[in-house]
């Protein structure tokens, strides 16, 4: 134990310091180095008058914490982007950081705005300091929520600090009252890694733990050098998430609270993600460019998983924008875009998945695959629905086109995974159709690719509203009469060549 001591602790290399308890009174100055990690087992007292210092490092303490003394966490983070930060003490002001930082001027077109902004969850936008106005900015980097920051600078790597109390107990973010499911933007209030998804060695995990609060248990990470958001589920994508990191959750609607427990803490690398291990995992992953964007989105095939929603497993996208490529479930599809969808490992030449692609008229888009795993008698194919072929996707052939007009959604592409070689006269698979409602005016079935099919629905008295047929083409609208209204409960009856499927649906 320390005690009235001025003591330095240069931690220039990856360490690992236990301790049975630490207190630091009066003048004592502790400084942990890079890349260390310090595990205090039992109480830790801060009186001290110099903060004590932790530089891109991790620090635990399993007791409890108490004290007037401060610590001073510093972050490395790139400049002249935003970066997703949270902030791992208590208590720092906003208007201090602003002043010590070398935030970036001028954001948003006005001379007063500062790199510095935050996410108003009830709505949906991002709000960013201004030097002159800023009624509506927190005072202060309240534990457990998300910032964006941006840094003056051309690309290199800077250090931000922030300084407060220790965060020593467990803490909760509350989304209140809300009608309907939306993200919400958090991020890890201690000065050490969190773990994402299972139960780890040390303790729960976010995921898990919060799991009945989140209408998918999924984290959207933002990656300022791709820019575009990395998915973190029980599946796939990070293991941990470092100190002074942030992320989005989908909450579900009414009120919900996250919580971060002092025993997800964990030790890991502070200055990178921890990936889950995949390289065994069977899977697809689709790219497209227009040759400045590059997007993707990935399909696993798992023992565990089904082909209709699988919490922990499926994620959807997440604030994309320009050209885009997405799936949308194989069953019981609702007219979500899917980053990451996972199907059974057994059945694969009974699955098609709806590809979803967004790309402006006149640009030439070339998709590809990088395919691992798959049994080897196993050929991906996408089909073109407008051009009434079927492509070949291996690790080196990849499928071209310039598009005549805007595309924006689902009903043109289409994966196959077979052993057959596939051309328009062989396919007669009427994959498990989805029922949804993609707009107030419409009804969509998706997954009827081939032949007659009739649809009928009646209101929740037996009435019948809709009685027609259509030719399968995997994404058939239906015009809902109008009639129909908000709010009620409708049955829909359809029959295809290989399936009758009954649905409950809302509008």
């Amino acid at each position: 134990m320390l005690k009235l001591l001025s003591i330095i602790f240069f931690l220039l290399s990856v360490l690992n310091i236990h301790s049975q308890g630490l207190t630091l009174n009066y003048e004592a100055k502790m400084i942990v180095g890079e890349e260390s990690n310090v595990t205090i087992n039992g109480n830790l007292v801060l009186n001290n008058h110099i903060p004590l210092e932790i530089k891109n490092s991790s620090f635990i303490v399993k007791g409890e914490s108490s004290g007037s003394g401060e610590i001073t966490f510093t972050k490395t983070i790139p400049s002249n982007r935003w970066e997703f930060v949270s902030s791992p003490v208590l208590d720092q002001s906003v208007t201090t950081f602003v002043a010590k930082e070398n935030l970036s001027r001028g954001l948003g077109s006005h001379t007063d705005n500062r790199g510095l902004t935050y996410f108003n969850n009830s709505e949906f936008k991002w709000v960013i300091y201004n030097g002159v106005d800023n009624v509506d900015f927190p005072n202060i980097f309240e534990s457990g929520k998300g910032w964006g920051v941006h840094l003056e600078g051309n690309g290199e790597n800077k250090d931000i600090s922030f300084t407060g109390l220790f965060p020593g107990l467990d803490i909760s973010k509350t989304n209140q009252n809300i009608e309907e499911a939306q993200h919400f933007f958090i991020g890890n209030p201690y000065p050490s890694s969190i773990s994402v998804g299972d139960q780890t060695a040390e303790g729960v995990a976010f995921l898990s733990y919060n799991g009945d609060n989140l209408k998918e248990k999924t984290m959207w990470i933002w990656n300022s050098e791709n820019r575009d958001y990395d998915i973190a589920n029980n599946l796939v994508g990070t293991s941990y998430i470092r100190p002074g990191q942030s992320f989005f959750v989908k909450s579900i609607s009414g009120s919900a609270v996250f919580s971060f427990k002092k025993d997800m803490q964990s030790h890991q690398s502070t200055t990178s993600y921890q990936q889950k291990n995949s390289s065994s995992s069977q899977k697809i992953k689709l790219m497209i460019t227009d040759g400045s964007s590059h997007k993707h989105t990935v399909i696993y095939y798992v023992k565990e998983a089904t082909n209709g929603f699988d919490n922990g497993f499926d994620s959807t996208t997440f604030n994309s924008g320009g050209t885009d490529i997405y799936t949308h479930l194989v069953e019981d599809s609702e007219g979500n875009d899917y980053r990451i969808q996972a199907l059974p490992n057994n059945n694969h030449e009974k699955t098609i998945v709806s590809v979803g692609v967004n790309a402006t008229s006149s640009s030439e888009i070339t998709i590809s695959a990088a395919i691992d795993n798959l049994p080897a008698e196993i050929k991906v194919y996408l089909e073109d629905k407008e051009k009434n072929s079927f492509n070949l996707l291996d690790n080196a052939a990849t499928f071209k086109t310039t598009l005549s007009e805007d595309i924006n959604g689902i009903g043109r592409f289409y994966l196959h995974t077979t052993s057959q070689v596939l051309s328009s006269d062989k396919v007669a698979l009427n994959n498990n159709p989805s029922i949804y409602i993609s707009s107030e005016e419409n009804l969509r079935i998706s997954g009827v690719h081939i032949g007659e099919a009739k649809i009928r629905m009646y209101d929740i008295l037996g009435k019948q509203l809709i009685n027609t047929s259509f030719e399968g083409n995997g994404m058939n609208d239906i015009v809902l009469p109008k009639n129909i209204s908000d709010g009620g409960v409708y049955i829909v009856h359809l029959v295809t060549d290989t399936k009758i499927i009954t649905k409950k649906i809302m509008i």
